[in-house]
């Protein structure tokens, strides 16, 4: 914490990983929601979808917090198949969760997985944007394809106040 904020004193970054702390008790009590069947949360996202129809279609590339499984749930909800690109070691951490999460909701489309360095990712996705399907690419950061080492010795650097990731 010190790292991203270098000028707050120790009563700030308290606060902060207090809010943190409140935010992630948040987040685990609408999930634990979500699966007893609540489904409120999912509001905003529905409207967001209703909002932007440019997401429809094309690329949307994810720099989120917050679980995966919510991410393609907007898509299914309006109707759509989306695509999830990501990295292979992503897709087996993910895949079995997040599907089991959105079937779990009812949803009777469905998600094409693409694993980034499959032999025929680029043309799977480049023949899901031809056909008009929302792409939605899932950014790993620091969970590359060979792990955290090679992201960080090949990876993008990517400026956060008082770091780089």
């Amino acid at each position: 914490m010190r790292t991203l904020w270098p000028e707050a004193d120790l009563e700030r970054l308290a606060d902060i990983k207090r809010r943190q702390d409140e935010i992630l008790a948040r987040e685990r009590e609408a999930l634990a929601g979500l699966w007893a069947g609540d489904r409120e949360i999912l509001a905003p996202g529905h409207g967001f979808m209703a909002d932007h129809p440019e997401l429809a279609t094309g690329i949307t590339l994810s720099l989120h917090i917050g679980p995966y499984q919510l991410l393609a749930e907007p898509y299914l909800a309006a109707g759509m198949d989306p695509v999830i690109l990501l990295n292979q070691s992503a897709l087996e951490t993910f895949r079995e969760p997040v599907s089991r999460f959105l079937r779990s909701l009812g949803h009777k489309n469905s998600v094409q997985w693409i694993a980034v360095g499959d032999r025929s990712f680029a043309r799977d996705l480049l023949r899901a944007v031809k056909d008009g399907r929302p792409v939605l690419v899932y950014m790993d950061g620091n969970s590359g394809s060979r792990g955290m080492e090679e992201t960080r010795q090949r990876g993008i650097p990517y400026q956060l106040p008082g770091r780089e990731i």
